[in-house]
C-alpha cells in the first residue's frame, strides 16, 4: 500500500467508482471515491480511498472527514498501474506548466489586487475632487453676486461723492459771495 503526502494533490477520477462489474466499498460500507494523483512524485497514479475522506480545494491539504463518529476507514487501493517512462513524462511536463500556470495565474491576480486598489484610490480622489469642485463653484458664484453687489455699492459712492462734490463747490461759491458781499457792505 503506497502512502499518499497529506500535501498531495488529487482530483476525483470519475463519476463511477466501479472496478469491472463490482463497485469498491471502503471498511465503512461506503463507495470508495476515485481519485488520480497529480504530485510530481507519482504523476496519474489513480487509486480509490474511504467513501468520507476529501480533500479541501482552499488548502490544498488533505482532510479526514470521517464517518458520522468522526472516524476515517484509511482505506486506500491503487487502481491501475503507476506511470512510467513516456506516460510519466507528460504528466510531469503537464504537471509543471500547470503549476507554471498557477504561478502566472497568482502574479497576476496580485496585479490585479494592485491595480483596483489603486483605481479605488483614484476613484476616491476623484469623487472628492467632484466635491470640491462643487463647493468652489458654489463659492465663485456667491463671489461673483458680491463682486456685482459692490461694483453697485461703488457706483452709488461714486455718483453720491460727485453729487457731494457739487454741494461744496455751491456751498464753496455761496459761502464767496456772502464774504464779498459783507465786504463790499463795509467799503
Amino acid at each position: 500500500m503506497a502512502a499518499i503526502s497529506s500535501s498531495s494533490e488529487m482530483s476525483p477520477a470519475r463519476s463511477e467508482e466501479v472496478v469491472g462489474d463490482s463497485v469498491v466499498m471502503c471498511r465503512h460500507r461506503v463507495r470508495a471515491s476515485l481519485y488520480t494523483s497529480w504530485t510530481m512524485g507519482n504523476p496519474g497514479q489513480t487509486f480509490f480511498r474511504c467513501g468520507y475522506w476529501e480533500r479541501s480545494g482552499k488548502l490544498s491539504i488533505v482532510l479526514w472527514v470521517g464517518d458520522e463518529q468522526g472516524n476515517d476507514c484509511a482505506f486506500f487501493q491503487c487502481y491501475g498501474p503507476p506511470c512510467f517512462g513516456r506516460e510519466k513524462e507528460i504528466h510531469t511536463f503537464g504537471l509543471k506548466q500547470r503549476n507554471s500556470l498557477k504561478e502566472k495565474v497568482k502574479v497576476l491576480k496580485d496585479l490585479n489586487n494592485k491595480v483596483t486598489h489603486k483605481w479605488t484610490v483614484i476613484n476616491e480622489k476623484c469623487e472628492k475632487m467632484e466635491t470640491l469642485n462643487i463647493q468652489l463653484q458654489g463659492t465663485i458664484e456667491e463671489l461673483t453676486k458680491w463682486k456685482k453687489m459692490l461694483q453697485i455699492k461703488i457706483l452709488e459712492l461714486k455718483k453720491e461723492l460727485r453729487l457731494h462734490r457739487r454741494k461744496s463747490v455751491v456751498y464753496f461759491m455761496l459761502i464767496v459771495l456772502v464774504v464779498l458781499y459783507v465786504l463790499n457792505l463795509k467799503m
